[in-house]
């Protein structure tokens, strides 16, 4: 019967039925250039013991007869055994386990000849010195070490002063000499390095800030979002939630959530952006010539208010709808609270003068329609709009937006020293320094110190 994953099973021509009853033993040696093991181990105990059963019978033996004849025989031809208790079956199997060890040690000894395949470093030794070749004696090694001073002076360390480690890694403690001379000083012993923040947006239109509250600020109060070095990220927005925040520092922090994204974008720096709040509000014009209101970039207040004043800011705010603007000129002008009239007395006509009141005009920095003020698709203001719009005025800072510091250095943050440091009276300076974090990791560094900003600074090319 043939194997179902044979090929070629119906062909007559083969030797066996199934090509899987073919054996060959032992395989031939194939080893390629450049290998790193050598596989010279032909067989391994199934495969002697196999072939050692398919051979027996046909072995033959050389015997003397009754006729004193010497004759051939195959004494085992008709041994059937194949019991794993059967003696003769023992005895087959151990010399297929001595044949075993002898193939593995085979591929050992070879491997053990050559350079490339050697595992055992005597041996290796042995066959590179038939070349001549010495190999490079041990070298003692080489750590950095930051030295702990005392005093107000610098110190000298000598060339070839001696230091002795601790015990590591289950290792006796190693002396290790300064390779050349070297100076201490104790005001830089030690620096304790400020947590660095990022300290600008993250993302574009980002809505969600860490808060330094700096006035009283209310869940729906409007505030002003001011970017000083970019006016185009300015914008008004609602708050929408003000809560406690613990970081990861465990320090407590303002979080404060605007109803709508910023126009604020990634890389703005927090050093200038304000959130300003009004401390006052008013209504428009709403007795009579409306249309002058709210006109182009001019509106007018529904009374005189002196508190506001040129190149200050304003926020105008109709339903959810908010403009922020800066007003360029402040000037009063006289609105008629009831307009001139005629009268006619005994057949005579008169002209009786309205009531004029004093109000406050805005000369505002751009329309009030203006596309960089308005929301996406919102509506055009005009007399119709005035008896809704409200003006936000007397504008104070409310917070300023802060930051987590980040947990950890970078290659390119500064670093500030927190501590106040001294400067050395001696012409004392160190170029390199050992950074070791909470974890205790450390790297070495090369910079300087500056004793001005009270900052190290690192030198580029160090990539830590």
């Amino acid at each position: 019967m043939s194997c179902i994953h044979c090929t070629d099973k119906h062909d007559t021509s083969l030797d066996f039925a199934c090509e899987c009853d073919q054996f060959t033993h032992p395989n031939p040696l194939n080893i390629g250039a450049g290998l790193s093991t050598l596989p010279r181990q032909i067989a391994t105990f199934p495969e002697f013991r196999r072939a050692m059963l398919q051979s027996i019978k046909a072995q033959e033996v050389e015997v003397i007869d009754a006729n004193n004849n010497l004759i051939k025989i195959k004494s085992l031809y008709n041994w059937q055994a194949r019991d794993k208790d059967d003696l003769g079956i023992m005895l087959l199997e151990m010399w297929a386990y001595i044949s075993d060890s002898l193939s593995f040690y085979d591929q050992i000894l070879a491997n053990e000849s050559y350079v490339r395949t050697s595992f055992l470093r005597p041996n290796l030794r042995k066959l590179v010195a038939l070349l001549g070749y010495i190999p490079r004696p041990a070298v003692g090694a080489m750590v950095e070490l930051a030295a702990i001073a005392e005093g107000r002076l610098q110190i000298k360390l000598p060339k070839a002063t001696a230091f002795r480690s601790g015990a590591f890694e289950g290792k006796p403690p190693q002396v290790f000499e300064l390779d050349a001379d070297a100076f201490v000083h104790s005001f830089a012993n030690k620096f304790n390095i400020k947590a660095p923040h990022l300290s600008k947006v993250a993302s574009n239109f980002q809505h969600i800030f860490l808060v330094d509250i700096k006035a009283e600020i209310k869940v729906e109060s409007l505030l002003l979002v001011l970017n000083k070095a970019n006016s185009t990220q300015n914008s008004a927005e609602w708050v929408g939630v003000l809560e406690k925040h613990i970081g990861h520092d465990s320090k407590s922090y303002q979080r404060l959530q605007f109803t709508n994204q910023t126009k604020l974008l990634t890389g703005a720096s927090f050093a200038n952006i304000q959130l300003l709040k009004s401390n006052l509000s008013a209504g428009l014009w709403t007795l009579n010539d409306t249309a002058n209101s709210i006109y182009a970039n001019m509106v007018t207040l529904g009374n005189l208010n002196s508190q506001i004043k040129a190149n200050e800011y304003i926020i105008l705010a109709y339903q959810n709808e908010t403009r922020w603007f800066k007003v360029l000129t402040v000037s009063t002008i006289m609105k008629a609270t009831v307009p001139s009239s005629k009268m006619t007395i005994n057949g005579n006509e008169f002209t009786m003068p309205g009531v004029q009141s004093p109000a406050t005009q805005l000369i505002l920095d751009a329309n009030v329609n203006s596309s960089d003020r308005k929301s996406a698709g919102a509506a055009n203001w005009n007399s119709a709009h005035v008896g809704g719009i409200t003006v936000y005025f007397s504008m104070t800072l409310a917070a300023l937006i802060i930051d987590e510091p980040n947990v950890a250095l970078n290659a390119d943050d500064t670093l500030a020293i927190a501590n106040n440091i001294e400067k050395p009276v001696e012409d004392f300076e160190t170029n390199q320094f050992l950074l070791k974090d909470k974890n205790t990791y450390g790297t070495l560094v090369g910079g300087a110190i500056n004793y001005d900003t009270n900052e190290i600074l690192v030198d580029k090319a160090d990539e830590w």
